[in-house]
């Protein structure tokens, strides 16, 4: 008998393809193409594809008359005569153009955002200063408020200036704008859309509504910083075609408004993030891990190369930043647009091993010397630092140490054993109480001045101000207030350190000095200030702050006869 076999079930009938519907990239290109726009040009990573596939086109016309309106009305006033505003071949093909040509369906600017990281000495400031120009005068929009803000009065400043000169100084805006410098304002007489330079300490950002915001250096900005950035960029929705523009270098603090910023802006030039397709991002940095000695970093680095910034002023930099980690972070920071971490160490270990010397005091007696004191307020360690001057004007380290007992509730076990060693050795003297007694380190200092030429003793006058006017008034021994603060601590802290790594410095091998300097990093204020701190909170760095100050004194009082006695107060200050 045949078994007929099973019918196979039919398959369903396939949908016609509708070969007529172009796709999404035929149609995002048959756009670009009836708009003159060059697809391989103006699409240049994943974000622009999306932006073409939601409707959004290059204005090429746009383009050309912003292009035209930097080099026909603003001028440039900075290393040289006064002449056009011609821009540079990165600022106008990848700046300029792509920001103000693209548009969306209705006719708005495509981005609303634009996020510029570049290293100093690329033209950022006169970059921003033409930006602003643009919105303020090129946008056409009556009775508009546009605002540069910065962290500080002196920062927001910068723009405005750039801004003022160019109107003074250009043949088409000299009699256009009505200038105010004492509230760094500028308006536009025939629309009155006006503009103001603010900053986070003086400005507030009720009532502002802007048409435009630039942000200057926002990797500076503090807490009050913040509360003005996000305050403004939230009004700024209530502008048709507003634009908000940050244009910064990178922070020396991975942390802040700044670094998140620059966070966000990475994920889109990186290509991680197609969401943002409205935020436009420009970035010339030092890829991570590259070789920061290297020209051909710099170079691309630097896309005003050969422009504001040469390659000779960049060896002169480098130069100078290998003599110093300090000074490293800061090339690193702003000639190569690198986020930097303030907790690199402040005196790399080789380095300090190297100013290591065979020394005993026998060797240092008769000499010159001056002191730095740094004491605790409770439990913490305290340090006498003296600093000799040996051959070649050279300084020698030779601290000596005060604990209180040990309270073994509040200290660790390694930290007690590493103590009791120390204190059996003879390297800390260690009080049988609960605090420091100050008499006791006046006393010892007073031995020191029988044995050494003992010129001088700085300190913090907010533990040590009564000890100071003692050993002033009752000892005879000339005594210094040097504050530890940012604006005291910045030059001593970073001569010091410059000093440790070119080998310009010694020191005994003291057990307990060495291992505290392994445990100081650098903290940073604002602007350039530094001032040590701990790594750790239950290290101590004592010696090495009474370090610093004792060689500051050494610094200033050197080549100088012994000071009259009376309290100097902030006198060695550098």
């Amino acid at each position: 008998m045949t078994v007929k076999s099973a019918r196979k079930p039919r398959k369903p009938a396939s949908k016609p393809v509708n070969r007529s519907k172009p796709s999404r990239l035929a149609k995002a290109k048959r756009a670009f193409v009836e708009h003159g726009a060059d697809w391989k040009y103006w699409v240049r990573n994943a974000n622009d594809e999306r932006a073409a596939y939601e409707g959004c086109v290059p204005d090429v016309g746009e383009a050309d008359r912003k292009v035209a309106f930097f080099e026909e009305v603003l001028v440039l006033t900075k290393g040289g005569p006064v002449r056009p505003f011609k821009l540079a071949t990165f600022q106008e093909h990848d700046i300029i153009r792509p920001l103000f040509a693209w548009k969306r369906p209705d006719g708005r600017r495509r981005f609303s955002h634009a996020s510029i990281w570049m290293p100093q000495g690329n033209g950022k400031t006169t970059l921003a200063a033409g930006i602003t120009a643009v919105l303020l005068l090129a946008d056409a929009v009556r009775r508009a408020k546009i605002y540069s803000a910065a962290n500080d009065r002196d920062q927001a400043a910068y723009i405005f200036d750039e801004l003022a000169m160019m109107a003074a100084c250009s043949p088409t805006l000299r009699n256009r704008l009505s200038i105010w410098k004492s509230t760094k304002t500028i308006v536009y007489d025939e629309t009155l859309t006006r503009y103001k330079a603010i900053s986070a300490d003086a400005a507030s950002a009720e009532g502002k509504a802007p048409h435009g915001l630039v942000i200057d250096e926002i990797h500076a900005f503090n807490d009050a910083g913040r509360r003005l950035f996000e305050a403004l960029k939230y009004t700024m929705t209530k502008c048709f075609n507003s634009l908000w523009v940050t244009i910064s270098t990178a922070g020396r603090a991975m942390e802040g408004i700044g670094w998140e910023e620059y966070q966000k802006a990475r994920s889109v030039w990186a290509g991680q993030n197609e969401e943002s397709w409205w935020k436009f991002v420009f970035i010339a940095e030092a890829p991570t891990g590259a070789d920061w000695s290297e020209p051909a970093v710099w170079k691309k680095s630097n896309p005003a190369m050969g422009t504001t910034i040469t390659m000779d002023r960049m060896k002169e930099d480098f130069l100078e930043a290998s003599q110093s980690p300090h000074d490293e972070l800061l090339f690193r920071q702003r000639r190569l647009n690198q986020w930097t971490s303030i907790s690199e160490d402040f005196i790399p270990a080789k380095a300090w091993d190297k100013c290591g010397r065979d020394l005993t005091l026998e060797d240092l007696k008769g000499k010159r010397c001056w002191a730095g004191l740094d004491l605790s307020s409770v439990s913490d360690t305290s340090c006498l630092c003296l600093v000799f001057k040996l051959e070649d004007d050279l300084p020698c380290l030779w601290p000596f140490f005060w604990i209180p007992r040990y309270d073994k509730s509040n200290r660790s076990r390694t930290d007690i054993a590493e103590f009791i060693a120390w204190g059996h050795a003879g390297h800390i003297e260690v009080v049988q109480s609960n605090v420091i007694d100050y008499s006791a380190i006046r006393a010892k200092i007073n031995v020191l001045r029988k044995e050494f030429k003992l010129e001088g003793v700085a300190a913090d006058p907010m533990f040590a101000g009564q000890l100071l006017q003692e050993l002033e008034e009752d000892d005879r021994i000339p005594a210094h207030e040097h504050k530890q603060n940012f604006t005291q601590m910045t030059e001593p802290c970073l001569d010091y350190q410059r000093r440790c790594v070119s080998q310009r410095l010694a020191h005994a091998r003291h057990p307990v000095l060495d291992n505290q300097m392994s445990h100081v990093t650098l903290k940073n204020g604002q602007g350039d200030t530094v001032m040590p701190k701990r790594d750790k909170t239950r290290w101590r760095i004592d010696g090495p702050v009474a370090a610093i100050m004792a060689l500051n004194m050494f610094l200033k009082f050197k080549d100088k006869p012994a000071p009259r006695s009376g309290i100097n107060r902030g006198v060695v200050w550098v």
